[in-house]
């Protein structure tokens, strides 16, 4: 009788490892010292191995092992182009066991046109009817299923090295500072974090987005450099943790060998609006008694994502720095401007955004965006997030 074999994401990974290391270990070609490395997914499950006994070092690239916090939810809201492009690529991956071949090509059928499948309710998503992960996916409040997969991705307690690689703009970056901030301080091991430029889909490279970062990029840094770390570890050579930083703008890598000293200056930009309307729109330096602004939101023409830290299924709107005219002239983005910088400003580290509003919503997702103006007047963002605020919540909120 054949056993059908459904895959079920993030459940096994963890007692998966433990099972490779154990097989690796016994084989006569094997000295005993594992090395994990893997990218996204992948990199998940090189993490999982950490723990076990015999893993000298592991490399997650593009990734993180908190699932509900940094893969499908950020401030309470779904990253929804991510959830269901992922979950959609699933339906057709393993065709003898999953699904049969008329539903495959059905689905199929519906990605052609994938945009309009994003405006539906989320319930709404082809893959809801086949795939049984995926309606928890999309609620955060189901709790049964997320302390579920906490337990069985609970493996982030480990001493082995680390090497962690993300870019500015990949979905993961938050969590891949976050996990190496752990590992440095829950091992005595080297760690080693680097962060390009890079998008989720788009590493390693010199150009991503609508930017080039110059060959400067793609020369100072390569990927084998996790290769040569993980060889000088095994010869028992001296590894030290370091932190190395794409700066964009200088566009040149950095260094941090130790501990760098922290210092945090409070800079405020206030939005300012006068009476002229959205075109004396601006970001002041100073406080503004008169800034009320308010805007229609549209719910059967949402603002879609242009760029960012995002992974999408559509070519058009893959992450990245991208050019941002079209989003900034909606009737429903505001747009606010500060005079041109007269010095270098270099900004690392945490940004924070106070928002007081009101909306006449019960429920109000408030996105929020840095974007730079270059040389040649064409707007970058720079970071976004996302926040939802409930009409029973404090209206001030911090991003």
């Amino acid at each position: 009788m054949n056993q059908q074999v459904f895959f079920l994401p993030f459940e096994n990974e963890k007692e998966d490892g433990k099972t490779t290391v154990e097989w690796v270990k016994e084989q006569n070609w094997s000295n005993g010292h594992i090395y994990s490395l893997g990218v996204s997914y992948e990199g998940f499950t090189a993490m999982m191995m950490g723990g076990e006994e015999g893993v000298v070092a592991i490399s997650p690239i593009m990734s993180s092992g908190n699932i509900r916090r940094d893969w499908f939810y950020e401030n309470h809201c779904l990253k929804q182009a991510f959830v269901q492009s992922w979950s959609h690529s699933f339906a057709f991956t393993d065709e003898e066991h999953m699904l049969q071949p008329s539903v495959i090509d059905y689905i199929q059928f519906l990605s052609n046109d994938i945009a309009k499948l994003y405006k539906r309710k989320l319930t709404d998503f082809p893959v809801n009817n086949n795939l049984p992960y995926y309606k928890h996916w999309i609620n955060e409040n189901d709790d049964k299923y997320w302390n579920y997969i906490d337990k069985k991705t609970n493996a982030r307690y480990w001493d082995a090295s680390g090497y962690y690689v993300s870019g500015w703009y990949d979905i993961f970056c938050e969590g891949t500072i976050k996990e190496f901030l752990l590992a440095v301080n829950r091992s005595s091991k080297p760690q080693k974090l680097v962060i390009g430029p890079w998008s989720h889909t788009e590493i390693f490279k010199a150009t991503v987005g609508d930017v080039d970062y110059g060959i400067y990029n793609f020369e100072k840094y390569s990927s084998t450099d996790i290769l040569d770390w993980f060889s000088k570890i095994e010869k028992g050579e001296d590894v030290v943790s370091e932190i190395k930083l794409f700066i964009m703008g200088k566009n040149k890598w950095y260094s941090l060998h130790k501990q760098p000293t922290v210092i945090e200056r409070n800079m405020f930009l206030a939005i300012y609006t006068n009476s002229l309307g959205d075109k004396e729109r601006r970001l002041q330096w100073e406080e503004s008694k008169n800034n009320e602004d308010e805007f229609t939101y549209k719910g059967n023409d949402l603002v879609p994502t242009c760029g960012g830290r995002c992974i999408d299924a559509i070519p058009k709107g893959l992450g990245g720095p991208k050019n941002q005219e079209l989003i900034e002239n909606r009737e429903d983005v505001l747009v606010y401007t500060s005079e041109r910088l007269t010095k270098e400003l270099c900004v690392i580290g945490k940004i924070k955004i106070q928002l007081v509003c009101e909306s006449t919503l019960e429920q109000m997702d408030y996105a929020i965006k840095i974007v730079d103006v270059d040389q040649d007047n064409c707007p970058i963002n720079i970071l976004d997030s996302v926040l939802r605020i409930k009409q029973n919540a404090n209206k001030k909120r911090k991003l």
